[in-house]
């Protein structure tokens, strides 16, 4: 079997021999290869290639070997081995590259540092993580920042673009962040920097949004545009006249749905097909949201899913499916509901092979801290009576949806089925009263802000509210809670779950417990984080008998899943019981905990 390579679709290409046979190499490698046929050759990713040499050695084959392909691979596994020992601080003293940034570094921290000392009255300097991650991402050029949430995510992209524009010839940076961030991580920059090189495209009209991207299209001084992800959307037409040397985009997992959502399609298709950026850095705390799949987007931003071997590859080899039916609630003419069949994401499959491939593009650095970060739920125990009206609300609702809603509703907010005292009331005043710190009282629901608001106003408590729709800009709800010494707490939805920092609050309460272990990742992640000089006490509240006490039980399993697939992408790995975790992993979390609370003795 002839092996060539197409470096100009990093595609192997494999021509038979005589008595040779691809569709047998095929059906005895255990991979589908998803060929193409050109030119009486097949071509498959450049991924199988181990794949493909077993198989041919299997049949005794005998495997001729380009030297272009020789030459490429070579290449390929001294670059994954560089950055692998990038990752590990294995730095050469006779990279001259490495030295170079390292200086660039310190010089970028004096001048920092200077600035703090003349305003902020305190002393700068990078962290160790903070600096193997920028030597890890300028050389690297596309790498996956998943680093802990609180390390200083944002500063360390800033550097890495401030050096790309200075030593790389960048002139045009992207960085594209949920709405919500924009504000915050413009500030970020002001606070570190002295110039004027960034524009922001926010919350302006149609057509001044338009002028504001003719004029950073126009203008060289302006290095970077930081807008939000809505704004692949609405200003479309704008930004594909752009172009980009370099891309950041933070919270990234939020962007992973390339095949429905219109703002994901456009964003993907511009990076593909119009700005082809040399530098790309997606950045999330929480690569991993639900599911294994949600990698898949991130390597697509990468290198346009190469690295993976290409959707149609992945999704062959690394994802099992199980066909699923799903009632319509639309009934045809014998009066029985519509059934709609489709594939469904079930499983995931030969993770060591993926393992391998995606480990030397992530950097995962952990949070470091001089103080430490204290978790505790606080289990509730109602009385008889509570749970018979807790029941009684079961009751009132007859699709499962609902109950599970209605339920999880009046946990938060009891007055909404006519029951006055909320036991989670005096947990609350047990901590805010033994406190002179802030709090930061988190809840997915909005009822629950007018209900805890309602009850801070009775223990005499001063605070402030955010949530979606109330038309409120987080970062000016953040400012207003740490600037005013007489504001006690800020209740909030998960409005302000991510990139915001809260150092000012030593407490975070959760009023519930999300059914994503990532969200409360999240969460703790406003106030422990780097800055943090006290430690953080974080309280999750829990009523027994109840359906917050299945979701714990779930969500105990989930994050201990999720803590260890994660570290697996960071400079460790293990494949101890990893198989079992993923089996654990890829279970719906939703369904098991519907069905544990449709179990629930009434």
């Amino acid at each position: 079997m002839l092996i060539d390579y197409n470096s100009k679709n990093n595609q192997l290409i494999l021509t038979e021999e005589s008595g040779e046979s691809f569709i047998t190499l095929q059906n005895c490698c255990g991979f589908k290869l998803c060929p193409k046929l050109r030119n009486d050759s097949y071509q498959v990713p450049f991924i199988a290639l181990p794949i493909v040499l077993k198989a041919i050695n299997s049949l005794k084959y005998a495997a001729l070997i380009s030297q272009e392909l020789k030459d490429y691979y070579a290449a390929y596994n001294n670059w994954r081995k560089y950055l692998s020992d990038l990752k590990d601080r294995n730095y050469k003293k006779d990279d001259e590259k490495i030295w170079k940034i390292l200086a660039f570094v310190k010089e970028l921290e004096s001048e920092i540092n200077t600035r703090f000392q003349a305003f902020y009255n305190k002393k700068f300097n990078f962290y160790s993580n903070q600096i193997e991650t920028i030597v890890y991402a300028i050389i690297g050029q596309r790498i996956v920042i998943g680093n802990d949430i609180g390390t200083g995510k944002t500063l360390t992209s800033l550097v890495v673009a401030k050096y790309l524009i200075k030593y790389e010839n960048v002139k045009k940076i992207l960085i594209m962040l949920p709405a919500s961030l924009v504000k915050n991580f413009y500030n970020d920059y002001l606070k570190f920097f002295k110039d004027t090189e960034m524009l922001m495209v926010c919350t302006e009209t149609k057509a001044k949004r338009s002028k504001l991207y003719e004029l950073f299209r126009i203008n060289d001084n302006f290095k970077f545009l930081i807008t939000n992800y809505e704004k692949c959307n609405f200003d479309e037409e704008d930004l594909r006249k752009l172009s980009f040397d370099c891309i950041i985009v933070d919270e990234f997992h939020r962007m992973k749905n390339f095949i429905s959502a219109k703002r994901s399609i456009n964003f993907f298709d511009m990076i593909q097909n119009k700005w082809k950026p040399k530098y790309r850095y997606p950045m999330s705390g929480t690569p991993i949201e639900n599911k294994l799949f949600d990698l898949y987007p991130v390597f697509k931003l990468l290198d346009d899913g190469k690295v993976l071997g290409g959707q149609k590859f992945f999704d062959n080899n690394f994802v099992e499916y199980t066909e699923k039916t799903y009632p319509l609630y639309i009934y045809g003419k014998n009066k029985a509901p519509l059934i709609k069949t489709q594939l469904v994401a079930t499983g995931f499959k030969n993770y060591k092979f993926i393992q391998n491939l995606i480990k030397p593009y992530i950097i995962k650095k952990k949070l470091d801290l001089p103080v430490d970060c204290y978790r505790q739920d606080i289990e509730i125990e109602p009385s008889s009576k509570f749970l018979d009206h807790y029941h009684w609300v079961k009751q009132q609702f007859s699709n499962n949806s609902a109950k599970y809603i209605g339920v999880r509703q009046f946990l938060c907010d009891t007055t909404r089925h006519n029951w006055e005292d909320n036991p989670k009331y005096e947990e609350l005043e047990n901590i805010i009263t033994q406190t002179s710190s802030k709090v930061i009282i988190f809840s997915f629901f909005k009822c629950s802000i007018g209900a805890i608001g309602n009850y801070l106003n009775k223990l005499g408590y001063k605070y402030v509210t955010c949530m979606g729709g109330d038309e409120q800009d987080p970062f000016d709800v953040v400012k207003k809670f740490e600037n005013d010494p007489n504001i006690k707490c800020l209740i909030t939805t998960d409005k302000i779950n991510f990139g915001h920092n809260i150092q000012c609050a030593k407490i975070v309460i959760e009023w519930e417990k999300p059914i994503k272990p990532t969200i409360t990742m999240q969460r703790i992640g406003r106030a422990y984080r780097t800055g943090q000089t006290e430690d953080v006490h974080v309280y999750s509240f829990v009523v027994k008998k109840t359906i917050e006490d299945i979701i714990q039980q779930q969500w105990v399993i989930k994050k201990e899943v999720i803590d260890k697939i994660i570290e697996t992408m960071g400079t460790n790995s293990t494949n101890e019981t990893l198989n079992d975790m993923i089996e654990k992993l890829d279970i719906n979390m939703e369904e098991e905990i519907m069905k544990a609370f449709l179990k629930e003795k009434n």
